[in-house]
């Protein structure tokens, strides 16, 4: 079996991700702004998917790169982590493909994500609302 399938320990959740909505606002120049919310964070393990693992993911002719294992809670279940949904992780922004109730056990939801690129920090920043 691939490693990805075997459950996290709780130890293994020491990452911190922000999970937020993208949306497509057309702006006065008729193209079109990526627009984020605030977001939540949430603890999470990171595996790079590779070899099999790959293979034996998801068949939307996507590509991942990555697998991101969360908490499972009545707030964020799997149908939370929609394809509407960001996750930024180490100035990185991934999309996620798809996410599973691991098991039906709800304990864990294992999400798939593809890696978009680098955040740029600055835009990063103008796009944040003042607190």
């Amino acid at each position: 079996m691939s490693e990805a399938l075997t459950l996290p320990d709780t130890g293994e959740l020491n990452r911190r991700i922000l999970i937020r909505l993208w949306t497509d606002m057309p702006n006065a120049s008729f193209n079109v702004d990526q627009t984020f919310d605030a977001g939540i964070s949430r603890w999470a393990k990171v595996e790079p998917i590779r070899g099999i693992a790959a293979r034996m993911g998801v068949a939307t002719g996507e590509d991942p790169t990555h697998f991101f294992w969360v908490r499972y809670s009545a707030e964020t279940p799997a149908e939370y982590f929609a394809q509407n949904r960001v996750i930024e992780y180490r100035v990185r922004r991934f999309r996620i493909i798809e996410a599973q109730n691991f098991q039906d056990a709800d304990r864990f939801i294992r999400i798939t994500a593809k890696d978009l690129g680098a955040i740029d920090p600055v835009a990063q920043d103008l796009a944040q609302p003042p607190m």
